[in-house]
């Protein structure tokens, strides 16, 4: 179960029906999309977008809530670790428009820390593209370690093929 988070801007909570809109607008970035998942973005609320949204609201998605505005700006998501048994894998993503002003941090920081003691989870893991170094800054001031790259792991069309930089968080 999905514990709701409430910080002095922000809640976390699941993803939920009746943030489709908001997650569309996420989703229909392009360059969110291609930095993110090297994926291109979504044009229109179609039969595809809607299997997307539909897999996310049956996986364990916090949905990253800007109080002053009750609009979904981001996503975390908490999966399995395809590598290590008793990891799991964090993801993350914030609305373009709504990043550089900590939102993201808050929100990880709060869900890690509550993530932590309510299950017996032992690690997370998580990655960001080479060129991406906002994720890369906000990784390390979350205290992930940098354990290493997976070479050319996935082709981005303005950045060719690109570098998988791993990082685990003990706790």
């Amino acid at each position: 179960n999905m514990i709701e988070i409430e910080t002095p801007r922000l809640f976390i909570r699941k993803l939920q029906e009746n943030d489709r809109q908001d997650l569309f607008e996420i989703l229909s970035n392009e360059q969110w999309c291609l930095d993110g998942g090297g994926y291109h973005a979504f044009q229109t609320m179609d039969e595809q977008f809607e299997i997307v949204f539909q897999k996310f609201l049956s996986k364990q998605i916090y949905a990253i809530v800007l109080k002053e505005e009750e609009k979904l700006i981001g996503i975390i998501s908490i999966s399995d670790s395809d590598w290590v048994d008793s990891a799991r894998e964090l993801g993350f993503g914030i609305n373009p428009i709504y990043q550089k002003n900590g939102y993201c941090y808050e929100a990880l920081k709060n869900v890690i820390a509550i993530w932590f003691q309510h299950t017996d989870a032992q690690m997370l893991t998580t990655s960001h593209y080479s060129f991406n170094t906002a994720s890369q800054k906000l990784i390390t001031k979350l205290g992930f370690v940098y354990e290493g790259a997976v070479h050319k792991t996935r082709h981005h069309s303005i950045y060719g093929q690109s570098d998988l930089m791993c990082y685990y968080l003990d706790w």
